[in-house]
């Protein structure tokens, strides 16, 4: 069985990678190990699921569940928003 700590700083390790090599993946793993979504459901998340109409980070996103085929609401954390900020920054808009 893993020593909770131990396993905080493994997710903090895996983070401090992606984050350094692949910032949508950091934000991606982000959002899933703090919402709890299904992989299939955090795999077809959009930018729009995540952003309100005038472009800031929603608290929550609402979506359809690819399994069930119904909506839910899943809170973003601190956290989660904050990985979502890191990859705005990466984005290029035309």
């Amino acid at each position: 069985m893993h020593n909770p700590s131990e396993t905080k700083k493994e997710i903090d390790t895996i983070k401090k990678v992606l984050l350094a090599n692949n910032v949508s993946e950091y934000c991606l793993f982000t959002i899933g190990i703090n919402s709890g979504l299904r992989i299939s459901d955090l795999l077809n998340l959009k930018i729009s699921d995540l952003l309100d109409n005038a472009g800031k980070i929603r608290e929550q996103s609402t979506l359809q569940e690819k399994k069930t085929n119904k909506t839910k609401d899943s809170p973003l954390s601190d956290v989660a928003r904050k990985a979502v900020a890191e990859y705005l920054k990466t984005r290029t808009y035309e």
